[in-house]
């Protein structure tokens, strides 16, 4: 959610021309009484009101009237002094600070003659004319007034004065006051972005005339979800603006604005928390990542909610727009990011553990069938090959590596034999699974050579048997095989699978396979 606040921004023409109107006129090259140190115990009279006027003594008040914020208006500023004296004081003069919103500007003027408590309200000129910015909050603080009781040796407007004029008996500290000014109606707002829509929370700031108010306001379209009567909480759809709501006020003497206050409303974008992690690189605490802020209504402001990986957080700035951690182990951190209006964005991280875990696979098949028939010697046994080897495996975080553990075991002889190749593999983390093994293996592909001896012929066969047979025997011919054949691998063995005998007593034929 993003949040976003717009304010009316008064220009300061007032304490420009305060300055220049009066800054040097009414201040001559007289002292500031406040700086002499006086410890003012008298409480002989009250300042009972303090408001701007259309003119100068008497004033015509302008508490009951409205204006336009922002509008520059010429005024006086009027003080109602009662006394709870019996008699009048002479050559008053009051010091003040004229706070025009947050900036002072030094007020000394002279009062004159003070009333006694049988006269009542008397009004007195504290400052003016001048130009003020309606809209714009007057203060009157830090207030000194001083005075003699006697007319001869009192000071004039113009006089001449000095620490020593008055004294500690002759003088007061009156309250603060704020002065009554006319009725400005305006009102400020923030704005929380969610998707396409945003939730409006207004806030009339109007000031003037003579509270309570009422409020009445037009929402131009957007929903009212709650709030109070100065602070509505109001919906806005983003797809339909603009959206210009308006407010009218009126205080408790039926004083108004004839024109409704309405701004144009501005959405910000959607207040965004992005994360981002590298987990630790294998079981050290070296995670690292942020929180980065975008959107809603600068500036931010970042909050830690949780972080129970032990790693240290630190922002940029200021202003800030992003929490960086570094030093994570396994755990989550939380963060919240608010911007100025009151938007917030929770996010959480988590830190998975650094790589504990062994390669896992099956090692590849060795190499079966090789031809290993050799007269007097071994033939060349395959090499271990660790690229090979690792192929079979994978790890959860990086490359596998093969390494020969053992020696290779060779066993067999020239004719048959087998090699088994011991290894081991591993994790960039160094996380291993040992005892894998890789066999090849030969044996003799080759066949006995020679040339099948010619049988026998010509033998007398004629007899008055039906059958003739044994006349060649089987061992005969077997031997004879046997003696015609050779292999290098061993004995040559002859086996018949099957004979044929064709023909009769007197001539026949014996085929043996």
């Amino acid at each position: 959610m993003e949040t976003n606040t717009f304010k009316f921004n008064m220009k300061r023409h007032a304490v420009l021309l305060l300055l220049v109107l009066f800054g040097i006129t009414n201040l001559s090259a007289q002292i500031d009484l406040r700086t002499c140190g006086y410890n003012c115990t008298a409480n002989s009279f009250s300042i009972e009101s303090v408001y701007l006027s259309a003119t100068n003594v008497p004033g015509t008040p302008l508490t009951n009237t409205s204006c336009e914020p922002g509008t520059l208006i010429n005024v006086y500023m009027i003080a109602g002094v009662s006394s709870n004296r019996n008699a009048p004081v002479y050559g008053a003069r009051v010091f003040a600070d004229l706070m025009v919103g947050d900036t002072p500007v030094p007020i000394n003027e002279y009062l004159g003659t003070l009333p006694s408590s049988n006269q009542g309200i008397t009004e007195y000129l504290v400052y003016g004319p001048f130009d003020w910015t309606c809209g714009e909050l007057l203060t009157l603080e830090n207030l000194l007034v001083v005075w003699k009781t006697s007319l001869p040796g009192s000071p004039g407007p113009n006089s001449p004065y000095n620490c020593s004029t008055y004294s500690s008996s002759q003088c007061q500290f009156p309250s603060d006051l704020i002065v009554s000014t006319p009725l400005a109606v305006q009102y400020e707002y923030t704005a929380c972005t969610t998707g396409s829509t945003s939730t409006v929370t207004f806030q009339s700031t109007t000031i003037g005339g003579t509270p309570p108010y009422t409020y009445v306001w037009n929402y131009d379209g957007g929903t009212y979800l709650g709030g109070t009567a100065s602070s509505p909480i109001v919906l806005y759809d983003q797809s339909s603006p603009p959206y210009d709501p308006t407010l009218k006020v009126t205080d408790v003497n039926g004083n108004t604005n004839l024109e409704p206050y309405s701004e144009t409303l501005i959405f910000p974008l959607e207040l965004t928390n992005t994360p981002s992690s590298t987990d630790p690189s294998c079981t050290t605490s070296d995670g690292s990542g942020s929180f980065t802020a975008s959107g809603g209504t600068p500036p931010y402001s970042f909050n830690v909610d949780s972080n129970n990986t032990g790693a240290s957080t630190f922002m940029n700035g200021p202003p800030p727009t992003q929490l960086t951690f570094t030093g994570a182990g396994p755990g989550t951190i939380t963060v919240t990011i608010t911007d100025s209006a009151g938007c917030t964005d929770q996010e959480s991280i988590t830190i998975s553990p650094g790589d504990s875990e062994a390669p896992t696979g099956t090692a590849p098949a060795g190499t079966t069938g090789i031809n290993a028939c050799a007269a007097d010697a071994l033939p060349a046994i395959p090499a271990f090959d660790p690229i090979a080897a690792a192929d079979g495996y994978t790890d959860n975080t990086s490359v596998v590596t093969a390494t020969l553990t053992n020696t290779s075991a060779v066993s067999g002889d020239n004719c048959s034999w087998s090699v088994t190749y011991t290894f081991s593999v591993s994790d960039d983390c160094g996380n291993t699974l040992p005892g894998q093994t890789i066999t090849h293996s030969g044996s003799d592909q080759d066949a006995a050579t020679g040339t099948t001896p010619a049988g026998t012929s010509g033998i007398n066969a004629c007899a008055d048997e039906t059958e003739i047979d044994g006349i060649v025997t089987t061992a005969t011919d077997v031997a004879a095989i046997e003696a015609a054949y050779s292999d290098d691998c061993g004995t040559v063995t002859a086996s018949f699978v099957s004979q044929t005998l064709s023909g009769d007593q007197c001539s026949w034929s014996l085929e043996r396979t």
